[in-house]
């Protein structure tokens, strides 16, 4: 029998999960209407038009249910299942997530109505959730407890408090009770997941290693890109910050700024350690192969109260041998060159080409322009005229990251040699548009979806209320999901969006979001001689109920109360005759009152 209900629970977790998939991909579909809980923990909802099964589910299992049906078997099967062991109160108080959804023939005819379940031990109550939530739950293997977490999908998973054990090491969070699969906090991997403590002596670190990182000694300052390439090989370590300082001023360089020289710069490299992990000797730690660099470091040093790195560098001036690789033989010596060919620049850039244009030089016989998406990896791909100042190459692709240097020469005795050598100049192509849509609206906010662009690193956002003229939103967005919360109810407003990098994409398509009220949830009842009971759901940001009724479904409906209750009774309806009734929660907004309606119920008066 035991083995039996193992069966049971695990068919309802694989189920359930199924379920919250099909419906974070389906069509948008109406929602179920009228969920409630009674203080005794009966559920109850409206019946959905042409559903043949309802499943209910609470945490990780799923069941068939009916309206009526006591939610307590499915929590008690929740607490003493071995998932939840341990983390229910006392009489299996506590919160949990539920979901319900109508069905016929086994698919899904409903969005899913998602709420909190929440049980003080006497009562139930019941709140709408705003979305779909993963549950973790902790197991701290005889550390000190650690409460169960929602997040909802979407967001970050927010990581714990360490636990604590006497004597122990806490060595993270481990998705198996063996302890061999470490759990990530930046991945989504499951919608229910039962997490494990690891204990042991605290891992040691005697070295650390750093990896990507070039200094562009005597040139241009890279840019906050390439800080995000440095990384680190040193397990337990990950980095959270870098920058470039100026010695003595403390100046943080930013990507318009230059290394001058005789001037001393410092690359800082702030570390955090993961769970468990300590430096052997805090003291005399160490670096082993640190980096890949135009010149040696002077020296390393470690803050200890700050876990910073910092490498200190001096700048030079930087002389170079440029092989133009002409179409002649090479030069049989090496020409050492000026480091810039007078008034190379970018010119412009598009999605799929780069211009790039110089000053002429004397006595050239002509220029050999190289290009590749590495400083180091250049190739020729053209030679011009010395009449000709610019180039432009083209198909190219969107966002992508192109070096350029230019190269003029002259012909000795035959032999192409270098008069002048540009510095590498790097750029970006235009990002393509972003994709965007509107991803939900509540009475007071709008939230956009931002599809991610290649080579973009940033995202703006205009909005207008005519589509015509725009406003900014945020120059800083990022790719995903965008909040915009200065909106006001019942207007009506127009998003675009552009990509950028260095410079940006065309606008995105407009797509129009209308900030509003929720319709109302209402049951109407007739149990006693001539009078109705509507009742009907609080809606987040309403402020007043508009009570409508007629004789027929489409006719003419009259207002008959305004209230800020979430109940009426009818007192002015006749016996034996069938009314519709609707509910309109409403706010104001300036002078004007704007609201949703509910759908219309009937009923006939007892």
């Amino acid at each position: 029998m035991k083995k039996f209900g193992m069966f049971i629970m695990t068919f309802t977790i694989a189920l359930f999960i199924g379920v919250l998939f099909v419906n974070a991909t389906e069509e948008v579909k109406p929602s179920m209407t009228g969920v409630q809980i009674s203080e005794d923990g009966i559920i109850t909802f409206d019946e959905f038009e042409g559903a043949d099964t309802y499943w209910l589910g609470v945490e990780q299992g799923s069941l068939p249910a009916v309206s009526g049906d006591s939610i307590l078997p499915r929590i008690e099967t929740v607490c003493t299942s071995g998932f939840e062991a341990g983390l229910c109160g006392e009489n299996y108080s506590g919160r949990y997530f539920i979901e319900l959804g109508a069905y016929k023939e086994g698919n899904p005819i409903s969005s899913r109505y998602y709420g909190w379940v929440d049980y003080d031990g006497t009562k139930y109550t019941l709140t709408e959730a705003d979305g779909i939530y993963r549950i973790f739950v902790f197991d701290s293997n005889g550390g000190s407890g650690v409460d169960k977490m929602y997040v909802k999908d979407g967001n970050p998973i927010p990581r714990p408090d360490a636990p604590t054990k006497e004597g122990q090491t806490f060595l993270g969070w481990y998705q198996d009770k063996e302890l061999t699969q470490k759990f990530a906090f930046d991945s989504f991997s499951n919608w229910y997941l039962r997490l494990y403590a690891k204990w042991g002596d605290p891992i040691e670190i005697d070295a650390v290693t750093f990896n990507n990182i070039t200094v562009p000694v005597g040139g241009t300052h890279p840019d906050a890109e390439l800080f995000r390439t440095i990384t680190t090989s040193t397990e337990g370590l990950r980095i959270i910050m870098a920058s470039w300082l100026e010695e003595g001023t403390g100046k943080e360089l930013t990507s318009a700024d230059t290394f001058e020289t005789g001037k001393r710069y410092r690359l800082s490299i702030v570390v955090d350690f993961e769970d468990g992990y300590k430096f052997k000797d805090e003291a005399d730690f160490w670096i082993e192969d640190h980096a890949t660099l135009n010149v040696e470091p002077l020296m390393k040093d470690f803050i200890k109260d700050r876990n910073e790195f910092q490498f200190p560098y001096d700048a030079i001036k930087k002389e170079e041998s440029v092989d133009p690789t002409p179409t002649n033989p090479e030069p049989t010596e090496p020409v050492v060159v000026t480091p810039n060919l007078d008034g190379f620049k970018i010119k412009s850039a598009s999605t799929t080409n780069v211009k790039i244009e110089w000053n002429k030089v004397d006595g050239a016989k002509g220029y050999f322009v190289y290009a590749g998406t590495s400083a180091k990896k250049l190739k020729k791909i053209a030679t011009v005229k010395n009449t000709v100042t610019s180039y432009k190459q083209k198909k190219l692709k969107a966002g992508t990251t192109h070096y350029y240097k230019v190269v003029a020469y002259k012909v000795v005795k035959k032999k192409n040699k270098t008069i002048v050598s540009s510095t590498v100049l790097k750029t970006k192509t235009v990002p393509a548009a972003p994709k965007i849509k509107v991803k939900s609206t509540a009475f007071d906010r709008v939230k956009i979806n931002i599809g991610k662009v290649t080579g973009a690193s940033n995202y703006v956002i205009e909005r207008s209320t005519d589509k015509k003229t725009y406003v900014l939103v945020n120059a800083f967005a990022k790719a995903g999901n965008y909040t915009d919360t200065e909106v006001v109810t019942g207007t009506k407003y127009y998003y675009r969006v552009s990509a950028c990098n260095e410079r940006c994409s065309a606008k995105s398509k407009v797509i129009s979001a209308k900030p509003a009220l929720k319709a109302p949830s209402i049951s109407v009842t007739s149990k006693t001689k001539a009078q109705v009971k509507i009742t009907y759901k609080n809606v987040t940001g309403a402020e007043v109920y508009e009570i409508y009724r007629s004789t027929k479904k489409n006719g003419k409906y009259e207002l008959v109360e305004s209230e800020n209750a979430l109940k009426y009774v009818d007192t002015t309806v006749k016996s034996k005759k069938t009314y519709y009734y609707k509910v309109r929660a409403t706010i104001k907004v300036g002078e004007n009152v704007v609201g949703t309606y509910s759908k219309p119920k009937s009923v006939k008066v007892k």
